[in-house]
């Protein structure tokens, strides 16, 4: 029998004309159709044929009493309404309906006082009923009747629905809120009639309470009610609470679809909560991770931190669903998901029938918590596994000489990543090389929580029984349920439940639906520790499950824990006195203590800036070890290598490099670590956070504040540091006046490569000044010490020092400055500058010169004497004569003092004021030339009289002829001769032959008939002249100087001529 028939059912709607001959087939058909009705109405299948909402919590012959729908949307925190009431709203429910079917809503608040309906279809469309009694249920008569379909004559106690058409384009899940004849923003707890279940009932008009309501779906041809389409995600409720009695608690029976598709029916079994909530979800309440809690709360005050838990009025999210409460089983044609209306404004997909799934649990895997499969140390591991479906889990870890650990919580679709602790069944982390021997997963879906919130009493507990896809009761029946009350506080002695039913196990909930509280005709007692309003379930939060379990998937593993005690244990320098520009090798020893072999552990070697690797190179002592991706970072400097190092194994690196001249003076910190491998514990250089390792001083603080490990070594050595270190002396004034103040400036550099201290500079003022005054760039100076202290000079940076000093007549006018500093001075010849301010000092130099022969003869020779006298009134210094002689003398030799004839230069140096010196110079007088001899005398002083600076003598030389007598012999008297001889051929003039044409002869007295002497010199003999020796004399003269004359003779011996 269809469970959609209807009262239409068994009317026609178009009756046949009468007929005579039809008429005993007319009165049989309505005898049958009036029996269908009867058999129907006695069955009770009635309920299922119109209104869904209080007629099927309270249908014919209910027991118990009524629980008011509590309609209420106040969102503070004020008043005592929400501990009892955490998710108020206006009595929301929701309903599935197609093109062209109608909805029909009704309530016993309408049109009194505030009382209306509104409906919110999926595309923003809304509606409201109006101020008439249509949507109104007026009493327990016409709540049991039911609505009149559209066009359906009045009777029977049928009441007139709100109706709505839906269009196509509102086709989906449309939201009905029952607002309440009183305030909606109450914050008070409104006044409850004690009215049973089955009895009349009486609507008030000023309060948040309803007492029937109905959400009804007629099908487009208007000839059926359609069940199973109406659903709430939660329940708020008020029920009489002056006598906690079995024959006044609430019974109510509802169905629940869950997101996997599974239905799920619910049976209140004599509970009373006076004001209390109760929805569905896949949960339960939740952890701090949004994981479920798998337990009841302590409380029920929405504000408390504690009460975590979805809100069921909102949409789902992520893996928290709220399931559906239907009044009907969930009707067969129902879409797998629909738009359902939040707002006007605001709609959400949800589901609504989903093909059931059952839980299947597959690609199962273990990591290490910091990434590598099938590997873990003692910080645990992710287990995973794939979901079908949205629900929850239960992992075994079976570990080898330890308690199993069990894992439970929710699952999402996919891919599901479960996090272990590391830790036994009983808590404790497990050794090293302890085996993980087999995982077993289990998945549970379909989950259904059912809190309640704040019911003070629940002796028969809530029978919670899975259905078949066809909603009907499996056999054997599948009712276990589970709830763990542990952390709730409170209760009497035999009111409690059992602590907890958990485990794979449950109890059947037919026999103990997680039963607490006892029925009393009078409260005693406070808070949860009494009877009545003050039982158990007073302000808790009470959570009961219920799941379908799928089956055990079993994973055999072998995983031995992994630890490794690795170690750095060595680092040790060639040297250790080096100076910046130095290559230093540093011997690096590292060592796996085990007992489990490592791969991939970082091993680093971390420089300071400044310090260049040039090589690496390593050899094994012990054991197995690979070096794997071993290399220099070219922004750091450091090395880096990954080492697979068996149990025991060990290695010596030797790291060689160069020290940078940043580094000089500066305490050079090597640092080596070696950290361990993602999963594989150290047991004094492990982090607890589940993260990967990548930093081996946070390893090595091992969960502490200060670090203590073997994992890390340091070695330091101060290279020497050096400071060229150069002084640049200067003076405004480089020949003062005496008495006029000069300023000397010092400019000292560090010319680097590093900072210099201990910088000081020695500029102690020469006896040719006095101090004034000084300003310094930076340091201090001492005039009386002459210490400049600089202290510390950066490299590149220049200090300055400027001294004001009085010039003094006389004194060393010389001043030096010296620097020095604390490093070493690669080139320190540039440490010391000087500079002179000579005072301007007078010395009045003369020089005297004479000549012992004004007017010598040519080629004799002369004496020059030089006489150089200071005439003060300074000291000369420097004094150098010049005396280059002329052309017209030749040097023969000099004496008195240091004279060079090559430059004429006689030094003298020194010449005290008063003093004077003196230098003869001897020299042969030529004939021709300049014969003025000049000399100047010249001084480093200023000379106030240059007139006397220079002096000369001049010689005026004689020319001197010389006649020198000739002979000539056997000359032929008879035939006489010409020029027997020339009496020019040994006369000189000027010591040098006499040229014919500058000279003139002349005959004088003598034998002037046998001799002639002719004007070029020539003698003749005349002819026929006897035999004998004839003389004749002649005068020689000069023909420039016509005085300049000297006398001669010429013999000449004549022999007779032979006789033939």
């Amino acid at each position: 029998m269809s469970k959609h028939y209807s009262w239409q059912d068994i009317h026609l709607s178009n009756p046949p004309r009468y007929n005579p001959g039809n008429i005993i087939s007319l009165y049989h058909q309505r005898v049958i159709h009036l029996f269908l009705f009867v058999l129907l109405f006695a069955s009770g299948f009635w309920t299922q044929a119109s209104a869904e909402g209080s007629k099927n919590l309270y249908p014919a012959g209910a027991t118990g009493n009524r629980a008011y729908l509590y309609s209420n949307n106040y969102t503070g925190s004020s008043g005592s309404t929400n501990t009892s009431w955490p998710f108020k709203t206006l009595g929301t429910h929701y309903v599935y309906a197609k093109a062209n079917e109608v909805i029909a809503v009704a309530s016993s608040a309408q049109n009194m006082g505030n009382g209306r309906i509104r409906l919110t279809a999926p595309n923003g469309d809304q509606f409201i009923t109006t101020t008439d009694n249509i949507g109104k249920i007026a009493s327990r008569a016409e709540e049991l009747a039911g609505p009149l379909y559209p066009g359906q004559a009045g009777g029977g106690n049928r009441y007139i629905p709100y109706t709505q058409t839906v269009s196509a384009a509102q086709e989906g899940v449309w939201k009905i809120e029952f607002i309440p004849s009183g305030n909606e923003q109450s914050t008070s707890t409104p006044s409850v009639l004690n009215d049973l279940a089955d009895a009349n009932w009486t609507q008030a008009t000023n309060t948040e309470l309803i007492s029937a309501w109905d959400v009804s779906v007629r099908n487009a041809a208007n000839n059926a009610w359609l069940a199973g389409r109406v659903y709430t995600n939660v329940f708020n409720m008020h029920i009489n609470g002056s006598q906690f009695l079995a024959a006044n608690a609430f019974y109510g029976k509802l169905f629940v679809l869950t997101s996997d598709g599974v239905a799920y029916k619910v049976t209140n079994n004599g509970n009373n909560g006076v004001g209390f909530t109760f929805f569905v979800n896949n949960k339960g309440f939740l952890d701090a991770s949004g994981n479920s809690l798998y337990k009841s709360l302590d409380i029920s005050d929405p504000t408390n931190a504690n009460f975590r838990v979805h809100d069921p009025r909102t949409p789902d999210i992520g893996s928290n669903v709220t399931q559906k409460i239907f009044y009907d089983a969930p009707a067969d044609d129902l879409p797998v998901s629909a738009t359902q209306a939040l707002t006007t404004t605001s709609q959400v997909t949800t589901w609504l029938k989903n093909t059931i799934v059952y839980p299947t649990a597959s690609n199962v895997t273990y990591t290490g918590i910091e990434g590598t499969p099938n590997l873990s140390g003692n910080k645990g591991a992710n287990i995973g596994f794939d979901s079908n479906l949205a629900g929850s889990y239960r992992i075994d870890i079976s570990i080898t000489g330890f308690t199993t650990r069990i894992l439970t919580g929710s699952t999402t679709i996919g891919t599901n990543t479960i996090f272990w602790d590391g830790k036994d069944g009983a808590g404790q982390p497990l050794a090293a090389s302890t085996t993980i021997s087999e995982l077993k997963v289990q998945l549970f879906g379909a989950e259904v929580h059912f809190p309640f919130i704040d019911m003070e009493i629940n002796p028969g507990g809530v029978i919670i029984e899975q259905l078949d896809s066809d909603y009907n009761l499996f056999t054997p029946t599948k009712d276990l349920v589970y709830w763990d009350d542990s952390e709730v506080t409170g209760g009497t002695s035999g009111t409690k439940p059992s602590v907890m039913v958990s485990g794979n196990a449950g109890i059947s909930s037919n026999s103990n639906g997680h039963k607490w509280g006892s029925y009393t005709v009078a409260s005693s007692g406070t808070g949860n520790s009494g009877t009545g309003a003050s039982s158990y379930g007073n302000v808790k939060s009470l959570d009961t499950w219920s799941f379908v379990p799928g089956n055990i998937i079993t994973v055999p593993l072998n995983i031995v824990i992994a630890s490794a005690d690795l170690e750095v244990k060595s680092i040790v320098p060639s040297t250790t006195i080096v100076t910046i520009g130095n290559s230093l090798n540093y011997a690096v020893t590292v060592k796996n203590n085990g007992p489990s072999d490592v791969t991939g552990s970082a091993f680093v070697f971390n420089v300071p800036a400044g310090f260049t690797i040039t090589n690496v190179s390593y050899v094994t002592s012990t054991g197995t070890v690979v070096v794997v991706n071993g290399t220099i970072d070219p922004v750091t400097g450091d090395y880096t290598a990954h080492l697979d190092m068996t149990n025991g194994a060990e290695i010596v690196f030797t790291i060689t490099g160069t020290i940078g001249s940043s580094l000089g003076g500066s305490p050079m910190v090597m640092e080596a670590s070696i950290m361990r491998p993602n999963d594989v514990t150290d047991p004094d250089a492990t982090n607890p956070a589940l993260t990967p390792p990548t930093n081996p001083h946070t390893e090595c603080l091992n969960g502490t504040a200060v670090e203590n490990c073997n994992n890390i070594k340091y070695n330091t050595i101060t290279p020497s540091a050096q400071a060229n270190l150069t002084v640049a002396k200067s003076v405004n004034i480089a020949v003062p006046t005496v008495g006029q103040q000069v300023i000397f400036k010092i400019d000292v550099t560090n010319n680097g490569p590093n900072n210099a201290t201990g910088v000081s500079v020695t500029d102690q003022l020469p006896n040719g000044f006095t101090y004034v005054s000084h300003t310094v760039t930076a340091g201090t100076y001492n005039d009386g010490t002459g210490i400049w202290n600089i202290g510390a000079l950066s490299n590149g940076v220049t200090s300055s020092l400027e001294i004001t000093v009085l010039v003094k007549a006389t004194g060393n006018h010389t001043n030096v400055a010296t620097v020095s500093g604390s490093q070493t001075d690669p080139t320190p010849g540039d440490n010391s500058d000087d500079a002179t301010s000579a005072p301007n000092v007078l010395a009045n130099l003369s020089i005297e010169k004479t000549v012992n022969n004004l007017i010598p003869n040519v080629s004799s020779e002369v004496e020059f004497t030089l006489k150089a006298t200071n005439n003060g009134p300074g000291n000369a210094t420097n004094v150098v004569v010049t005396d280059q002689l002329p052309a017209g003398y030749s040097y023969v030799s000099h004496s008195g003092g240091a004279y060079v004839p090559g430059t004429g230069l006689w030094t003298i140096g020194n010449l005290a004021n008063g003093a004077n010196t003196s230098l003869t110079i001897t020299a042969k007088v030529n004939a021709t030339g300049n014969h003025t001899n000049i000399a100047s005398i010249d001084a480093t002083e200023t000379d106030p009289d240059s007139t006397d600076d220079t002096d000369s003598a001049v010689t005026t030389p004689v020319n001197v002829i010389d006649a020198v007598n000739d002979t000539a012999s056997n000359i032929n008297g008879y035939t006489g001769g010409t020029n027997v001889t020339n009496v020019l051929t040994n006369d000189k003039l000027n010591g040098v032959a006499v040229i014919p044409s500058e000279v003139t002869v002349t005959e004088g007295s003598g034998d002037t008939t046998e001799l002639t002497i002719n004007a070029n010199g020539t003698v003749d003999v005349a002819a026929g002249t006897p035999a004998g020796t004839y003389t004749l004399n002649y005068t020689l003269c000069e023909k420039l100087n016509p005085t300049n004359c000297d006398n001669a003779s010429v013999s000449v011996t004549v022999v007779a001529a032979p006789i033939d």
